[in-house]
């Protein structure tokens, strides 16, 4: 499936236009559990310039058309979220295509080290690595375990390492005076040269003028599900009758600790303020899927540790296997 690098291929017009009335230039706030020297808190990616307080009446106009666009992208996402709950009843072949899930499933294509976020769905040709701001939450002793596993995985294969505007896990990482964006620049930066690739890492944002544009509202996180491909061979984008989701590419990840911080950090940011909220997931849960053979030793590890995570947020997601064979 080809995924257009225009405005084109966002949320309709309609989303677009009411981006504009949001264009904050913040991250996410998300509550982030600790991993290493990070700490329990909430965090907020800074405007470059920030902007003046705004009158109550139009932070109440605001907050309805958030309402608005939340609404209409439920809606918009219902059938697709209904085909991969089905799951939990059906095997993949009885919901999607025998060639849909050949393509889902190849693992094919340049290998493009990007964040979890929903919004970066990459072209035809390219294959999504996804870690938390390609991994700015990690120390660099996880960030070379991960690209090591991801390099013995794809021996030959073309690598690009990318950064995005507006990354929230760039802003919880940050440190003032430095820029969330910087941030993510340095550490992909720091990948490249982990791997030993020349030049500069590809900046992904919300218009054509980028590697990738993002394909998701810039103030909000439509996602209703969360992807843990255990196999590393996943391509969510290849089947676009499933809803939006966080990627987390779990057969890459340096340890079980880092991968279940993720998933608690991709639950909170769908459930708080710049995603669809508590409520909505209390009437539809939010959606982890976990890929891969069910009987494989690490799908089971990963499933086990996930445990506490479900256990947390009862009520408001719930665990699906997806398995291809």
């Amino acid at each position: 499936m080809h995924i257009s690098n225009t405005p084109s291929s966002s949320p309709d017009r309609s989303i677009s236009r009411r981006n504009a009335l949001f264009r904050i230039g913040a991250g996410i706030s998300a509550s982030i559990t600790t991993t290493g020297s990070f700490v329990h808190n909430l965090f907020a990616q800074p405007p470059m310039n920030p902007p003046t307080a705004a009158p109550a009446t139009q932070e109440s106009h605001e907050h309805g058309d958030m309402e608005e666009l939340r609404n209409e992208l439920w809606a918009k996402e219902e059938e697709k979220y209904q085909n991969l709950r089905a799951l939990k009843e059906k095997s993949p072949h009885q919901v999607f295509s025998a060639e849909e899930l050949e393509r889902a499933f190849s693992g094919e294509g340049d290998i493009v080290i990007a964040c979890m976020d929903e919004g970066i769905e990459l072209p035809e040709g390219q294959f999504k690595v996804a870690i938390a701001g390609s991994g700015v939450l990690c120390s660099k002793e996880d960030v070379a375990a991960f690209l090591q596993k991801v390099r013995e995985k794809f021996p030959e294969r073309k690598i690009t390492v990318t950064y995005h505007e507006g990354c929230g896990a760039c802003a919880a990482a940050c440190k003032p005076p430095m820029h969330p964006e910087e941030l993510g620049k340095e550490t992909a930066q720091e990948e490249m040269k982990q791997l030993g690739l020349e030049g500069e890492p590809a900046r992904i944002g919300f218009d054509e003028n980028n590697f990738v544009c993002m394909n998701r509202p810039e103030v909000l996180h439509p996602a209703r599900a969360i992807y843990v491909d255990c196999e590393g061979t996943f391509n969510r984008t290849a089947l676009t009758n499933i809803p939006a989701g966080f990627d987390l590419s779990a057969a890459f990840f340096p340890n079980l600790k880092e991968l279940v911080s993720e998933v608690r950090l991709a639950i909170n940011i769908a459930k708080g303020e710049h995603g669809m909220g508590k409520e909505r997931f209390e009437k539809q849960k939010l959606l982890i899927a976990l890929i891969g053979n069910p009987n494989a030793k690490f799908t089971q590890e990963v499933k086990e540790a996930l445990t506490d995570v479900l256990k947390e947020n009862k009520g408001i997601a719930e665990q699906i296997e997806f398995v291809y064979a």
